[in-house]
């Protein structure tokens, strides 16, 4: 009788763990779905990215303005990767107000990758489609 009530209380305690442990898992993971709930997604094939203007260039009667990516705050499903600390030029959306792009001037930038269009490559692949301050 003693020895099974110690089996009985050892199965007792054990289960009691098992539940606590998976309980904890489970708020755990409740507040990352709770995370991902409120955070922005992006489209396919954009980022956003904190970043600072650096210069405007002209080539071929395009203006490309360069900017130096400080961070990289966000990736859309299928986005080419962006590295941090370079320069890169970027072309500007029509719908970009290009009066805020002032030299050292600090932004978050929404890009977008644009393909390579009729099996050439873009030479720059890389547009601003929407620019917050």
């Amino acid at each position: 009788m003693n020895n099974r009530l110690i089996k009985i209380s050892f199965i007792l305690l054990l289960a009691i763990e098992v539940s606590c442990t998976s309980s904890d898992n489970n708020n755990s993971s409740k507040e990352k779905m709770k995370g991902n709930m409120f955070s922005k997604s992006l489209s396919h094939g954009t980022a956003e990215i904190a970043g600072t203007v650096i210069s405007l260039k002209e080539k071929n009667g395009q203006q490309f303005y360069v900017v130096r990516v400080d961070t990289v705050l966000g990736y859309g499903a299928g986005t080419r990767p962006i590295p941090s600390g370079v320069e890169l030029e970027f072309k500007v959306n029509n719908s970009v107000d290009k009066q805020l792009l002032t030299e050292n001037s600090a932004h978050h930038f929404t890009l977008r990758f644009m393909n390579e269009r009729f099996g050439g490559e873009v030479d720059h692949p890389w547009e601003i489609i929407k620019l917050m301050k």
